[in-house]
């Protein structure tokens, strides 16, 4: 392998120099392209894995403005019919104390008679 590297032309203006043996050369060479392999693969997949908790997240984010939005509308409802007994508490009531007075008084201005 090194021997054919050494029959082809080189196309940079100065020569690679080493001083190691080449079989010694050789073997760091394949050492470190392991390495780097190793690394690489490895950083793929803290890649894919924070990838994949980016998106659980956000689909949780969504999930909490949806769920959000569903108790505002829910909270207006309850807040709405609360509002709608109050008012209708105070017509029964006003309505009551109408039909349970006499007329004279009613029609009377003495605002202590009201």
């Amino acid at each position: 392998m090194i021997a054919d590297l050494m029959d082809q032309p080189w196309v940079s203006r100065s020569l690679p120099n080493f001083t190691m043996p080449a079989s010694d050369l050789l073997a760091e060479l394949v050492v470190g392209h392991l390495f780097s392999s190793l690394f690489r693969a490895s950083a793929e997949a803290v890649v894919t894995e924070n990838a994949a908790r980016f998106a659980l997240m956000r689909q949780a984010e969504q999930s909490i403005d949806d769920r959000l939005e569903e108790l505002k509308a829910e909270t207006r409802t309850v807040r709405k019919t609360e509002i709608t007994t109050e008012f209708l508490d105070i017509i029964a009531g006003f309505e009551a104390l109408s039909k349970r007075r006499p007329r004279s008084t009613m029609e009377s201005n003495d605002p202590t008679q009201l």
